[in-house]
């Protein structure tokens, strides 16, 4: 394995891994063939590794593209970001387009465009007209103003005014004005505008899949 303590990169570098470090900075482009662990990654301009990333703090701007996965303790990303497999972090922003196969944080916050089959978080927050093509589970799902988002299981999920949603399984659940769900599924209370269009509205015993109290990743 090599092993790097600090660096700072203006230009283009490259590394054979799997490789082992403290921090990294790249304002230019950095490739990494096979795994990478740290402390600190930040990437403005354009990045890849082509094997597992464990680091305890990622900050990308630009393109990044990791062929395996990514475990984190903090996720900052924007830009165009794609990972080939899964994304294991306890707090997670993103912005720009971001795809994985599956994401599991404690809170993740979205701004911008992401596909990916689930993403599991204990609070989940979609802003202003973000386009989500996965199925959100979490404890707090609050989805913003005119975006979009596939399909919602949740505790306690509120549907801000203009979003859309395909698809929304609630303990509780409040739906603003304008906002247009296709199908609702609710256990305890369903607080719909009069204003909102809900095209299928059924009260359950429970909700289909278990939410965990605690997430860790």
């Amino acid at each position: 394995m090599q092993e790097v303590e600090e660096i700072k990169v203006g230009g283009s570098i490259k590394f054979k891994g799997p490789l082992k470090f403290k921090r990294i900075e790249a304002g230019g482009s950095i490739s990494i063939d096979g795994d990478a662990e740290g402390i600190e990654l930040s990437i403005s301009g354009s990045g890849s590794v082509n094997g597992n990333l464990t680091c305890e703090k990622v900050r990308v701007s630009g393109s990044f593209k990791v062929g395996g996965g990514i475990k984190c303790k903090e996720l900052e990303a924007s830009g165009s970001i794609h990972v080939g497999s899964n994304v294991n972090c306890d707090n997670i922003d993103i912005s720009g387009s971001f795809k994985a196969e599956s994401i599991k944080g404690i809170k993740i916050e979205v701004h911008g465009a992401l596909k990916c089959e689930e993403l599991h978080a204990s609070e989940v927050r979609i802003g202003r007209k973000s386009k989500v093509l996965c199925n959100i589970i979490g404890q707090k799902v609050f989805i913003g103003r005119k975006a979009e988002v596939r399909s919602i299981v949740g505790d306690d999920v509120h549907i801000d005014r203009g979003a859309y949603v395909e698809y929304v399984e609630a303990v509780k659940v409040k739906v603003e004005r304008d906002a247009e769900i296709r199908e609702l599924r609710y256990v305890e209370e369903a607080d719909i505008s009069k204003n909102a269009e809900v095209d299928r509205l059924i009260k359950i015993d429970r909700l289909s899949k278990y939410i965990s109290k605690d997430e860790e990743t």
